[in-house]
């Protein structure tokens, strides 16, 4: 998901796509998209007010992608808000990525509706955890790097040393 939707939607390839969906929905003729493009193009309807659009999008989305993570978050939010919570509760325990940020943070704000506040606490501390877990590793592999080409750069000159001497 984007940070500006709206520079975003007025970019020609995003109106392209906007173009084969309206297309493709006016003429009842399936076509091909992304799931990006989808997440994209609900994004869209949401932006501009057009909710029912956007719930079809999702539900297109999910019959070509049936683990779409994104379109399932924007399915389970839609349930619970319309309250219809217990078939919200089990579509989110069947999203494959429960460790993804989406759904962490997902599950915390339906937690703090809930009023399950240690609940929510939990979930975010999870995503602090993964946040932290995410740097580390990075530091570690750039250190290897480094340790690596250390190691070429001291053989590479040895090399050139032992060259040097026997001359």
């Amino acid at each position: 998901m984007r940070y500006d939707l709206s520079s975003h939607f007025e970019e020609p390839e995003f109106r392209q796509i906007l173009t084969k969906y309206e297309g493709m929905a006016e003429n009842h003729t399936p076509l091909y998209f992304d799931q990006e493009e989808l997440t994209d193009l609900a994004d869209y309807y949401i932006y501009i007010g057009e909710e029912d659009k956007a719930d079809k999008v999702i539900e297109y989305s999910l019959q070509l992608y049936p683990n779409n993570t994104d379109a399932l978050i924007y399915k389970v939010r839609k349930l619970y808000f319309k309250g219809e919570k217990e078939m919200a509760f089990r579509l989110m325990e069947q999203i494959e990525e429960p460790t993804e940020r989406e759904v962490m943070f997902l599950k915390a704000e339906i937690f703090i509706e809930e009023n399950k506040l240690k609940e929510a606490e939990l979930e975010l501390k999870k995503e602090k955890l993964e946040i932290v877990e995410n740097k580390l590793s990075a530091n570690i592999d750039e250190v290897l790097d480094k340790e690596i080409k250390r190691d070429e750069i001291i053989s590479v000159e040895l090399v050139a040393y032992k060259n040097a001497q026997a001359q």
